[in-house]
């Protein structure tokens, strides 16, 4: 989705997180969007914005995220991302 060629690209492009995935315009909206929907473990939310490629085109993406606390790892958000551009 991306178009990185492997997880080390990937990395590169986003600094391996997820505020680097979303469009730096989008950013505050998003954040915003997604706090106001997790109230609670297990809630989850869905929000619309851009990530822009590694070849500097943009996509429009639908986002499906979760927060959950595990023993494991402690407290873990995970995402869905639909692809939705035109």
């Amino acid at each position: 989705m991306f178009k990185c060629r492997n997880e080390k690209e990937f990395a590169e492009l986003t600094g391996n997180s997820f505020k680097g995935m979303v469009h730096p315009d989008d950013l505050q909206v998003v954040e915003c969007d997604i706090s106001s929907q997790i109230k609670r473990e297990r809630d989850i939310d869905r929000v619309k914005y851009r990530i822009v490629c590694r070849d500097g085109t943009e996509r429009k993406v639908l986002d499906y995220g979760r927060f959950v606390h595990t023993d494991r790892y402690g407290d873990v958000y995970y995402v869905f991302l639909n692809d939705i551009t035109d």
